[in-house]
């Protein structure tokens, strides 16, 4: 498995076991793999983060139903 795709695989799984506190944990992973020098895990860990943060990011972003559904032709680009 390539490193992205186990990234993904990680963050959903943080993020479905702690929800809200996902990027709090893995924080907290990642302090702990730089203590025990531990460079594979840590950079495995900051993969997982940056992973953590895209997904909020996609997450906040509302879906074309969802612009349609305040206004805006499903047929129209929406930026």
């Amino acid at each position: 498995m390539d490193a992205a795709r186990e990234a993904w695989i990680r963050a959903f799984d943080v993020e479905r076991a702690h929800g809200d506190d996902a990027e709090a944990f893995v924080a907290r992973l990642i302090e702990a793999a730089r203590a025990d020098g531990d460079d594979s895990g840590f950079a495995m860990w900051a993969s997982v983060a940056e992973t953590l943060r895209e997904l909020h990011l996609i997450a906040k972003e509302p879906s074309v139903p969802y612009r349609a559904q305040i206004g805006a032709p499903i047929d129209r680009a929406v930026p």
